[in-house]
């Protein structure tokens, strides 16, 4: 619900309108500051949702900064409701995609890495279009439910090693922002901030993208916020799981500085897709019911490049062979439901 504004809100806000949608020689980018104190007006309810609209979508066309996305970024957790001081999370995962062309086997690197003690952390937005498998419905199919308090996030991740929240309880004024995208037609910048809201702020976090235009604009915000252990590449779909039938590029931040790796493919040719993403084929796999060399390799590939981020491994080698070692130690999956 929006907050009462007032009558110099919206004049105010009218100045960042202004300065992204001048004429080309007269527009520029926000600074990090302005960024904040814009988009914190946009959380608020100061601005009009016509100013809204017009906002996102000039940022859009322009194509926004890290230092935009940073200062937004740093809106949205400024409102968000603080977690509990002994929540402690691991492995920050952004999940907002939804999957297309392949299954959600990435589910099973994060349920991989909770069972071998990684506390992970998933979040992601409500489902936005129709022809796509979203966390939050892949994961009730898997029986996991959405934590919907930080308290019962404690209890999960103290229970499992692995929660889910969904952005409408972290944020609904951000959830009702990703909602616009059935009006626009187009993403915003909106679905590049929340990748970044690191909630708990983990001491590592993965980070996809969909396009690869956007890898610099991911890497930079992430160095600009001070993330430690992260890794940011090209996912398939834009969820945060490895391509075994592409060669990827991963972005790897720690201690402040960014390096640059090649996760070769492990297949040579291209994977058949199936005729629409479920979760039974995750479930068969983990229990040895079902071959699959492309979601075994997407699941152990994006276990390793977690295990990066983490600094639990040093190298690309030891990173998926600790991922082997780690699916051969695998626990049972929770009991599908009725």
């Amino acid at each position: 619900m929006r907050v009462a504004r007032s009558a110099q809100g919206p004049q105010a806000f009218a100045g960042f309108v202004k300065l992204l949608g001048r004429g080309k020689t007269a527009r520029r980018s926000l600074t990090e500051r302005e960024a904040e104190e814009a988009f914190a007006m946009v959380l608020d309810g100061t601005a009009t949702e016509a100013q809204i609209g017009a906002f996102l979508m000039l940022l859009r066309v322009k194509e926004e900064t890290p230092s935009e996305i940073t200062g937004m970024v740093r809106a949205a957790r400024a409102q968000l409701h603080a977690p509990e001081a002994d929540l402690r999370v691991d492995l920050d995962w952004p999940s907002y995609a939804g999957k297309r062309q392949h299954h959600p086997w990435y589910l099973l690197s994060a349920l991989l890495l909770a069972g071998a003690g990684v506390r992970v952390l998933m979040h992601g937005c409500a489902p936005h279009a129709r022809d796509r498998l979203f966390v939050a419905d892949a994961l009730r199919e898997l029986g996991i439910y959405p934590a919907n308090s930080w308290q019962q996030a404690r209890h999960e991740l103290d229970d499992h090693g692995f929660c889910y929240m969904p952005l409408g309880t972290l944020s609904p004024a951000l959830q009702s922002l990703m909602d616009l995208r059935a009006e626009f037609g187009l993403r915003s910048p909106v679905n590049t901030l929340v990748r970044h809201l690191d909630p708990a702020r983990a001491r590592a976090g993965l980070r996809s993208l969909h396009h690869p235009a956007y890898a610099t604009l991911h890497a930079e915000s992430a160095l600009a916020l001070g993330n430690d252990g992260v890794a940011v590449f090209r996912g398939e779909g834009g969820e945060c799981e490895i391509r075994p039938d592409a060669d990827t590029t991963i972005a790897l931040l720690r201690a402040g500085a960014a390096g640059v790796m090649t996760l070769a493919r492990s297949l040579a040719q291209r994977s058949p897709k199936p005729e629409r993403p479920c979760t039974d084929a995750l479930r068969a796999l983990w229990n040895d019911t079902s071959e699959c060399t492309y979601g075994l390799d997407a699941v152990l590939g994006t276990a390793a490049v977690a295990l990066l981020a983490l600094g639990e491994v040093r190298d690309m080698d030891g990173a998926r062979e600790a991922a082997e070692q780690l699916w051969q130690g695998r626990s049972a999956l929770p009991e599908a439901p009725e």
